[in-house]
């Protein structure tokens, strides 16, 4: 495949997840829910004026799930894109293998309704064991104490102090000059770099947002905001991302962010 080729498969994934709405049936409408349940985790209440449909099965979450199984995926723009802003420092992102939980990735659609239009967001859940999820000892050290409730338990990633946008940009930059034959440009807007909160119930979580926009090598922009909050219980992880527009994110942001506070532990079924 052309590198022209690879950079249309590559956007259309990143277009496809922005505009999430595709999946979602008349027959779903009828089965939207007001939580979020995540098996071996628990239960995330939502806000009354927030649904939540089911896309398992979708041909959105296929694609993801196609997507990473690509044995070229790790050095692709979409792949340096997700390293950034979306899942945890070391997490591995290559999913040949048919047991690897990104194959076992399930996809909601978050809607909010009001007056002035409905605001949307793709839902990806991710989870797994720490040498699943991360092959690197030293990184799987890192996030085994990460989420403890003693006085060890660092607070910010790899305790790097906070940095100006303009350094999170030449990152950016360094990343996707990384990958071969990419012609993609990212604008960081925002961004809020991984730190740890206290849920309500005394627990821990890991969260980082980000809004970009990304263009690509024809000059079309698209604007995504990513949202992603990761959890343990037990010898499990559980990654838990939003990508939607800026739009989306300016509304959905804080009650999503309450209702990430209320997280209640249990089988999550």
């Amino acid at each position: 495949m052309t590198v022209e080729g690879i950079m249309n498969r590559i956007l259309k994934k990143i277009r496809t997840g922005i505009l999430a709405a595709g999946f979602i049936s008349v027959s779903a409408l009828a089965m939207a829910q007001n939580v979020l349940s995540v098996p071996g985790l628990g239960t995330i209440p939502l806000p009354h004026d927030m649904q939540l449909v089911d896309g398992k099965g979708s041909s959105v979450e296929k694609m993801f799930i196609e997507n990473t199984q690509r044995p070229d995926f790790g050095e692709s723009s979409q792949a340096a894109f997700m390293e950034i802003v979306a899942i945890p420092p070391g997490m591995d992102l290559f999913a040949e293998k048919g047991t690897h939980p990104f194959n076992r990735a399930h996809l909601y659609q978050l809607q909010m309704k009001k007056p002035q239009g409905q605001y949307t967001a793709g839902v990806f859940v991710v989870s797994g064991n720490g040498k699943e999820l991360f092959p690197d000892s030293r990184v799987r050290a890192f996030w085994d104490k990460a989420f403890s409730e003693g006085s060890d338990r660092p607070t910010s990633l790899f305790g790097l102090p906070k940095i100006q946008l303009s350094e999170y940009q030449s990152i950016f930059d360094c990343f996707l000059a990384s990958r071969k034959g990419n012609k993609m440009k990212i604008k960081v807007m925002s961004f809020a770099p991984w730190h740890a909160y206290k849920n309500a119930d005394g627990t821990y979580r890991w969260q980082q947002e980000a809004k970009a926009v990304v263009t690509d090598y024809r000059g079309l922009s698209f604007p995504v905001w990513i949202y992603s909050a990761f959890f343990r219980e037990g010898d499990q992880y559980f990654l838990i991302y939003l990508e939607g527009s800026h739009m989306a994110g300016a509304e959905l942001d804080e009650p999503w962010l309450a209702s990430l506070y209320q997280l209640k532990r249990g089988d999550g079924v």
